[in-house]
């Protein structure tokens, strides 16, 4: 049966949101962050904090070797975390992709 005339409707929201491809695809990637902080181990490996609070250190096989120097505020910082907690990671005008892993 119609609703009476003048009598309000509910309004039809929109239905759930899925995820397409590309959002599936892009899920996984940090956008460009400062990196907070940043030192280097005996070894030369890294361990860098993020403003976003996110702290990640490189993995003990990457073979690329960080040579930053500077306040860490100068860095920007791009995270595309991968598969079984390891991320690559890369450093805006560095042209090197890391290893890391989160701490």
């Amino acid at each position: 049966m119609p609703p009476a005339p003048g009598a309000p409707r509910a309004a039809a929201g929109p239905g759930p949101q899925r995820a397409g491809f590309m959002d599936r695809l892009f899920s996984g990637i940090t956008p460009k962050t400062q990196m907070a902080s940043y030192n280097f181990d005996t070894a030369g490996r890294f361990t860098v904090s993020l403003s976003n609070g996110a702290t990640w250190q490189q993995e003990a096989s990457d073979v690329n070797y960080a040579h930053w120097k500077g306040p860490a505020s100068g860095y920007n910082v791009t995270v595309v975390e991968g598969t079984f907690g390891r991320a690559d990671f890369f450093v805006q005008n560095d042209g090197v992709t890391y290893q890391v892993r989160r701490k």
